[in-house]
C-alpha cells in the first residue's frame, strides 16, 4: 500500500508518502505523519507499513505544548470613587505554559460605560508577560461592575472581572453669625463650605461668592479652585447696617456637588449714651465760691 499506511493514536494521521509499489536494494522512502494535539497530555501511537518483507511497525510518542494565560490580579476592586473622576489599575499577564502565546483580542465585555482597558498584548513568549491597564470613570451611583474579555489560542484565564461604587460629590455650606452689629458700623460672618464627598469638590470663582440683600456683601473667600476630600474653607460675609431694621439676604455658592444657598439674616442696634451715675450733687457751696468738679 504506497500511498497510505496505518495510523494509530489520539492526535496522530498519515498524511502522505513517497513509497512506490517497489523499492530497489538499499533504496530508502518516506512515510509524513501529522500530530494534532487537543491537550497538553502526553500521545503514543503507532506506524505500520505493510511490505513483503512483512508488517513494520513504528512507535509514535509526543506532547503537546500550547501557550497559558496566567492574571495578576485575577480581578480588581476600586472601591468607592467620586462619579466623573478616573483611576486605573493594571493587570499583569504571564505566558506560563510551553509555547508563545498568541491574543487575538483583548475588550470590555461588560461594564463600557464605567470602565475602559488599554493593553500591549500581542505575541508573549514563554515566560514573557504583558499587561492591561483598566480606568475606572464611575457615570452613576452604586456599586457597578465589568469584564474584560481575553481570546488567544491558549490555555488558562479568558477574562478579568472588575467592580467599583460610583458616588456623586456632596458639599456643606455653613450659616454665617453677626452677632451685635451697630448701625454704622461693620461686622462679618463665617459660612463654611465643607467637602463632604470621596473626591476633589470643585469650587466654581473660588475667590467670590454671590451675596444678596441690603447691607450684606461679600468680603473674602480662601477656598481652593478644587478642595479635597474631608477639607473645608471659608467664605467671609460682611453685614454694615444702615438702620435698625432686620435685614436677610442670601449667600449662594457653586461647587461640582451643585449650588449651595445660605439664608443670611441679621439686625442693626442703635447706639446710645449712658452715665455710670443717676444725678450729681455738689452739696452745701458758699455763695461766690466754686465746688469741687465731678463726673
Amino acid at each position: 500500500a504506497p500511498t497510505a499506511a496505518s495510523v494509530t493514536g489520539a492526535g496522530y494521521s498519515f498524511v502522505s508518502t513517497t513509497c512506490g509499489i517497489s523499492l530497489a536494494a538499499s533504496e530508502t522512502c518516506a512515510v509524513v505523519v501529522r500530530f494534532s494535539p487537543n491537550s497538553t497530555v502526553h500521545n503514543s501511537g503507532m506506524l505500520t507499513v505493510a511490505t513483503q518483507a512483512g508488517n513494520r511497525s513504528v512507535t509514535l510518542s509526543s506532547t503537546g505544548i500550547e501557550g497559558v494565560a496566567s492574571v495578576n490580579p485575577g480581578a480588581l476592586t476600586f472601591g468607592v470613587q467620586q462619579t466623573a473622576t478616573s483611576s486605573a489599575q493594571t493587570v499583569t499577564v504571564t505566558n506560563t505554559g510551553t509555547a508563545p502565546l498568541q491574543f487575538t483580542g483583548i475588550g470590555m465585555v461588560t461594564g463600557e460605560a464605567n470602565f475602559a482597558q488599554s493593553n500591549n498584548c500581542g505575541l508573549v513568549a514563554v515566560g514573557a508577560s504583558c499587561s492591561i491597564t483598566v480606568a475606572f470613570t464611575p457615570v452613576e451611583q452604586g456599586v457597578v461592575t465589568g469584564t474584560v474579555g481575553l481570546a488567544h489560542d491558549g490555555g488558562g484565564v479568558a477574562a478579568v472581572t472588575l467592580s467599583g461604587e460610583g458616588r456623586a460629590a456632596s458639599a456643606s455650606l455653613s450659616v454665617p453669625s453677626f452677632g451685635t452689629t451697630s448701625v454704622g458700623s461693620s461686622s462679618t460672618g463665617d459660612a463654611i463650605l465643607s467637602n463632604t464627598g470621596v473626591g476633589p469638590l470643585a469650587v466654581t470663582a473660588p475667590g467670590s461668592a454671590s451675596v444678596s440683600g441690603t447691607n450684606f456683601a461679600f468680603a473674602s473667600s480662601n477656598c481652593p479652585a478644587s478642595l479635597p476630600a474631608g477639607q473645608n474653607c471659608r467664605i467671609v460675609v460682611s453685614f454694615s447696617p444702615t438702620s435698625t431694621t432686620a435685614r436677610t439676604g442670601a449667600l449662594n455658592l457653586a461647587t461640582g456637588a451643585g449650588a449651595r444657598q445660605v439664608t443670611l439674616s441679621a439686625t442693626g442696634v442703635q447706639g446710645f449714651a449712658s452715665t455710670n451715675t443717676g444725678a450729681l450733687t455738689f452739696g452745701t457751696t458758699q455763695v461766690g465760691a466754686t465746688a469741687g468738679s465731678q463726673s
